[in-house]
């Protein structure tokens, strides 16, 4: 198991525990939520040959970006 402070950002551990998997093994799907679902995230998980799987957000990526603001306000 690993834990991390308050300022390790939930997306950068993903990269981390990512790599604990061997490269030998196959990962079919890796379901996120919140901040795991950033783009930094699903490239990673991709780069694995897997899908991301996510659950909708209630502002959709597209208009966080358009707007500049983040989700929760």
């Amino acid at each position: 198991m690993d834990t991390t402070d308050n300022r390790t950002d939930d997306a950068t551990m993903l990269l981390e525990l990512l790599s604990h998997i061997p490269e030998a093994k196959e990962l079919a799907t890796v379901t996120t939520n919140g901040p795991y679902g950033t783009r930094l995230c699903h490239a990673a998980i991709a780069e694995r040959g897997a899908a991301a799987i996510s659950p909708a957000s209630k502002r959709p990526i597209l208009e966080r970006e358009f707007t500049g603001q983040s989700g929760s306000q």
